[in-house]
């Protein structure tokens, strides 16, 4: 009888987690595909609104940081899964000690997520009173005191929006991380009714002011630089010879030597295919193209290459 007494309580509870839960694998989904490869932008003026909600549902900091932990390992799993796949392909890793890597890169990597969220938690009854822009002020400055080892901020979502990347020049990366997280935080604390929700309301209609003032202060810096005079053009080539993993293709050769200098020289001949049709400025490189430490014997055919050309 008592087992049965506690069984709707449980499910409850299940279901209470379950939804917050979601919430934050939301967020990490829409903050990761607003990068490349898919660089859906728009979805990053959104991706504060639901681990914000899944934050306010929390009843205890645990909760809440678990929160922040999950949005930060769903933002891995799709923007880092070159990780889990890096470790495959190069390490011979099976799939399961890829994902656990992953994981273990998505505990530090952005943790800035959990550390937020902790922060709500634990102010969530002043922030509730206060601007929204508040909590984007937060968001923020954990974006830019927290270290990260990829300049993956908020800000940088919008790289490719026309005019924001050059209001950059005015209010830096960190300037657009705020506005983006205002606008999520705006749509995120609007309560259900009354003279609070009309303030947000209002906060909403500034923020978008704000918005627009930059993209238009972007838009006309872009006018300007289109409009300086040329004084000179460069003319680079890139070469790439995608010859892949070094460690195979040394097995393949069974030398370091030999394959070292045979990677030098297949770039070297892509360099002159590329030179051939013109004489560009500058011909860049990969930084393995050079597979070995850059000793005098290995560098000399580069040597004679640049005198010849």
């Amino acid at each position: 009888m008592a087992q049965d007494a506690e069984t709707p309580s449980l499910k409850e509870g299940r279901r209470w987690i379950r939804q917050p839960l979601l919430l934050s694998i939301l967020a990490g989904a829409l903050y990761a595909l607003a990068f490349p490869v898919v660089q859906a932008s728009p979805l990053a003026w959104f991706a504060l609104i639901p681990l914000i909600w899944a934050v306010r549902a929390a009843r205890t900091w645990r909760r809440a940081l678990l929160y922040g932990a999950t949005a930060a390992v769903a933002m891995c799993a799709i923007g880092y899964a070159w990780i889990a796949d890096m470790a495959m392909r190069f390490w011979s890793v099976p799939l399961p000690v890829a994902a656990l890597l992953l994981l273990l890169y998505s505990s530090f990597g952005e943790i800035n997520f959990t550390l937020f969220a902790l922060f709500l938690h634990r102010l969530r009854r002043r922030l509730e009173r206060w601007p929204a822009a508040a909590t984007a002020a937060l968001f923020t400055l954990i974006e830019a005191l927290v270290p990260k080892i990829f300049p993956d901020t908020l800000g940088s979502t919008q790289v490719n929006v026309p005019g924001l990347p050059a209001a950059a020049s005015l209010v830096g990366t960190f300037g657009l991380s705020f506005v983006v997280a205002w606008f999520g935080a705006c749509l995120a604390w609007i309560p259900g009714s009354g003279v609070r929700r009309r303030r947000r309301l209002g906060e909403l209609v500034l923020c978008l002011v704000c918005v627009g003032g930059i993209w238009m202060y972007g838009a006309r810096r872009l006018q300007a630089v289109d409009a300086l005079p040329v004084q000179h053009q460069l003319d680079v080539a890139i070469v790439q010879s995608n010859i892949g993993d070094m460690g195979v293709f040394l097995d393949e050769l069974g030398d370091m030597r030999v394959m070292a200098d045979t990677v030098i020289a297949q770039y070297m001949k892509l360099t002159r295919e590329a030179v051939e049709p013109g004489k560009p400025d500058v011909v860049i490189w990969p930084e393995t193209a050079i597979p070995i430490t850059p000793r005098d014997r290995a560098f000399e055919p580069v040597r004679a290459l640049v005198r010849e050309l």
